[in-house]
């Protein structure tokens, strides 16, 4: 489901997509940092633009839920010549679908193993979420 600028959201999908604790977010509320309004059943919700508009200026990219990252590999460089690291990327584009892509990532390698650069690199990205 794509949210809207307008969207309101629970505070667990809020702090979720600004990659902090629930707690932080109460916090946020407190210092004015973010607005809050309460559901009908008496939760905090929060609106979707107002979370953008702090990941941005916080200089962190905007990742909608549901996005997703691609990893190809190929065991040489002879394959990445001949364009199968290119085809496996499209493919993998394609069963994304209508996800965001948030970042492709390949390496040219035999076997997988956590020493290989691209995978090192998307790891480390995860444990940071960016």
């Amino acid at each position: 489901m794509s949210e809207k600028a307008d969207d309101w959201i629970s505070a667990g999908r809020a702090a979720k997509r600004l990659g902090v604790s629930t707690r932080t977010l109460r916090r946020y509320t407190f210092e004015g940092v973010l607005e809050d309004r309460r559901s009908p059943g008496g939760r905090r919700v929060f609106r979707v633009g107002d979370l953008d508009a702090l990941s941005r200026r916080r200089g962190r990219p905007v990742q909608p839920e549901g996005a997703v990252v691609l990893y190809g590999r190929v065991p040489s460089h002879r394959q990445r010549a001949e364009g199968d690291l290119d085809r496996q990327v499209e493919r993998l584009r394609a069963a994304a679908g209508e996800r965001v892509v948030a970042g492709v990532f390949t390496d040219v390698a035999s076997g997988l193993s956590d020493k290989r650069k691209g995978l090192r690199r998307r790891c480390g990205r995860a444990r940071t979420r960016r």
